[in-house]
């Protein structure tokens, strides 16, 4: 399976994301209890190795467990947690877009610089030529 491969391998993205798996199909065959150990299992191994989109996904999922279990207060504490990796993982995402905008602004003002200084630079040369065959 999923789950002994990854666990096989050592990939705890993938073994979070087949507790969570497990999770969800537990969820729907009805079987609440089962389906909060897996992902709450999921949680504890996406936590432990700082995976922050599979700690999302998991809060998530414990969240939908928790509303099915009639349990609304717990299954908002889980959305607020998933809301703030959501909204962190957002703006790490917008960081690195402005940073990647700006270096791709820098990198076409420093080209446009390069063809002004290479059209001065044959013009420069075209009026040295003519000059020259004045003189001549």
């Amino acid at each position: 399976s999923a789950l002994y491969f990854s666990r096989k391998n050592k990939l705890p993205d993938s073994e979070s994301r087949a507790l969570r798996g497990f999770s969800y199909h537990t969820m729907y065959a009805g079987n609440h209890p089962q389906s909060l150990l897996f992902a709450k299992e999921a949680l504890v191994v996406s936590s432990n190795n700082q995976l922050q989109h599979e700690t999302m996904l998991n809060l998530d999922q414990l969240a939908s467990i928790a509303y099915l279990q009639q349990d609304p207060i717990k299954a908002r504490e889980y959305e607020r947690e998933a809301g703030r990796i959501r909204d962190s993982l957002l703006n790490e995402q917008i960081l690195k877009n402005t940073i990647n905008t700006e270096k791709r602004f820098e990198l076409d003002k420093k080209n446009n610089l390069l063809k002004v200084q290479d059209v001065q630079l044959r013009q420069k040369n075209i009026i040295n030529i003519l000059l020259i065959t004045a003189i001549m």
